[in-house]
């Protein structure tokens, strides 16, 4: 609630927020296009830094990677993440109802 919530509104308008759910409900993904024109996405070649013996990639820092899967070597968005379905079917329903609840 104090730490999941805010980083999302922080980081997504809620004209976007509202898109993504739009898509979310159609059951659809979408189009890499619209995530670069709201700079939610960017290409960007994959970087490795050394830990220890094994290689591994850094996480993305662009928003869109937190409710997508985005193929970057193809450039598109492969699909939603487990985040995106407990993001729309759980926390937002919360919110609402707890926006209600309290009279705001």
């Amino acid at each position: 609630k104090r730490i999941v919530i805010p980083q999302i509104s922080n980081r997504l308008d809620t004209e976007v927020l509202s898109t993504l759910r739009r898509n979310w409900e159609q059951g659809r993904t979408p189009d890499i296009k619209y995530l670069k024109q709201n700079k939610l996405y960017k290409n960007r070649r994959l970087v490795w830094r050394e830990k220890r013996e094994d290689t591994i990639p850094i996480p993305p820092k662009e928003p869109a990677h937190i409710f997508l899967q985005i193929n970057v070597q193809g450039n598109f968005v492969e699909h939603w993440t487990v985040f995106a379905g407990l993001w729309f079917e759980e926390i937002e329903p919360w919110i609402r109802g707890s926006e209600i609840q309290s009279g705001e």
